[in-house]
């Protein structure tokens, strides 16, 4: 102790006692209190320490160090105030304020730089209401995800999301009655667990185009369960689904289920089928005069040819050039009448609808092949119009010969009104659509429709003929939008008609586009 008192130099100086004229009172009253304040700020520190400890969260925790340390340094102050009321040690005591000085300025500069970043934190109140937004927020969220759900589980549609896995996961509910499975047994899982081989890679293949490529897909899909027990026809759209920075993370589907849709367009196609072959044999019935003399015409030649030939075989010395001629024109004649009963066989035969490729400009031919006769037996000229290298069509061979042959003959009858001076002229021209599909017009400068005719013609049971049913253009504009066609009259008063359609071509049928 005397050499810590040497030390700071304490001689010549008088304890602070004397200041206090040793009045025991008034004496430890200064130590007492000094000695409890030097306690408390020992005490305080220690307490911020184990805050700072127990919330490691808690910002600016040097600034707390530093006011700790600046309440130890007070603490002191006052510990050595009740020293030196004995002992005289007041060059360790102003050292010590001076030491307690900085460490004050310093902490007040930072409090001073702290305090407006410390005020921009907000308040308890502030937080209890950005947190009562935030509740009343994800409740309103909640509620519109609830209704959200609550649409999507009663929709007609089966809905569902996938990730780039390929794995569900969202279902809505019809999904869930699809699959026969609740949610937790779906999500997660791709089409393998659900449809059978077949057409779990068929959906895959979909699903990869729009996962990778970014494709919006629609298709139309015949699914196959599991077990091979049920079987569902859909049309189905699948939608990449982006983040904001466009990037994919999955896909959203939308599936309905058109099995009974397409039932019923079967229905009603097997249906068109037997009204088209109905009338097809009415036509037939209409044009067998014309047919059984374009057949009578070769069975005459060859009757006439064999004749000669019976005569060149009974001479003593036959001609067998000549004979070996005459002989292969009988032939040719018989090919040709067996021609034609074919092509009447053909036309008339019910058949399973079958549709193939061909050239829209050979159909004409055909379908006018049959109608020759008729075009002699009322003076009709013909001219064709035909445009080469036309794109093939996708077509029922004998359905699309029908309808040219429909509206070739409902030309010649319209021509038959005019009078014996005025030439009768059919045209039947073909050419490339706007679309890029094949048009076919059948005009004629008969005596032409009024405007109310025009309206009426291509529907069922309207005619303008004294004994017609009106179902001829009727089927023959089904069959032509059967075909993804369309089927047009055009036609003014006294200035003929044209009746005209329009077929896409192999390319678009096939890929679905009109």
């Amino acid at each position: 102790m005397h050499t810590l008192i040497d030390l700071f130099d304490v001689k010549g100086l008088i304890p602070h006692g004397y200041c206090l004229s040793w009045s025991p009172l008034l004496l430890w009253l200064h130590v007492a209190s000094d000695l409890l304040i030097a306690l408390a700020y020992y005490a305080i520190p220690l307490i911020l320490v184990y805050f700072i400890r127990q919330r490691k969260d808690l910002p600016y925790p040097w600034l707390v160090v530093m006011f700790a340390g600046f309440i130890v340094a007070c603490g002191t102050t006052h510990l050595l105030s009740a020293i030196t009321v004995w002992i005289p040690m007041y060059w360790l005591d102003g050292l010590l304020k001076a030491f307690t000085a900085i460490i004050s300025i310093a902490t007040a500069m930072l409090m001073i730089w702290v305090v407006p970043r410390v005020l921009s934190v907000p308040t308890v109140a502030q937080l209890q209401a950005e947190i009562q937004q935030r509740k009343t927020a994800e409740g309103a969220l909640r509620e519109s995800e609830n209704k959200l759900v609550t649409i999507l589980d009663n929709v007609e549609a089966f809905i569902y999301i996938k990730d780039c896995n390929y794995q569900y996961q969202y279902v809505n509910q019809p999904v869930q009655q699809l699959f026969g499975k609740a949610v937790k047994d779906i999500i997660g899982k791709s089409d393998d667990a659900f449809f059978d081989e077949a057409t779990a890679a068929k959906v895959h293949e979909d699903n990869r185009r729009v996962i990778e490529q970014g494709e919006r897909i629609a298709t139309e899909y015949v699914y196959t369960n599991k077990d091979n027990t049920i079987t569902h026809a859909y049309f189905t759209v699948n939608q990449p689904l982006r983040r904001e920075d466009g990037s994919i993370y999955g896909l959203c589907g939308i599936s309905t289920d058109i099995s009974e849709q397409k039932h019923r367009e079967q229905q009603d196609k097997k249906h068109l089928d037997e009204l088209a072959h109905v009338t097809r044999l009415g036509l037939m019935g209409e044009m067998a005069s014309g047919i059984a003399h374009e057949v009578n015409q070769p069975l005459t030649a060859i009757s006439s040819y064999t004749q000669v030939s019976l005569n060149l075989i009974n001479t003593e010395n036959p001609d067998l050039v000549r004979l070996t001629e005459i002989l292969s024109k009988t032939q040719q004649q018989a090919l040709r009448a067996g021609r034609i009963i074919h092509r009447m066989r053909e036309f008339v035969k019910s058949h399973s609808k079958h549709r193939s490729s061909a050239d829209v400009n050979t159909l004409i031919h055909e379908a006018v092949g049959l109608c020759i006769a008729e075009l002699k037996q009322n003076d009709i000229k013909l001219k064709f119009e035909l445009e080469n290298n036309l794109p093939p069509v996708y077509v029922d061979h004998i359905q699309i010969e029908q309808v040219i042959i429909n509206l070739i003959r409902n030309s010649v009858e319209a021509l038959q009104n005019l009078s014996a001076k005025q030439q009768r002229q059919l045209t039947v021209n073909s050419r490339l659509a706007l679309n890029n599909g094949v048009r076919v017009e059948v005009k004629d400068n008969g005596p032409g429709l009024d405007q109310d005719q025009r309206q009426k013609i291509l529907t069922p049971f309207y005619t303008t003929k004294a004994d017609g049913m009106g179902m001829g253009l009727s089927i023959s504009r089904s069959l032509i939008e059967a075909h993804n066609g369309t089927l047009h009259c055009n036609s003014r008063p006294g200035k003929g008609a044209t009746f005209y359609f329009t077929l896409p071509n192999y390319i678009q049928r096939k890929s679905g586009k009109r």
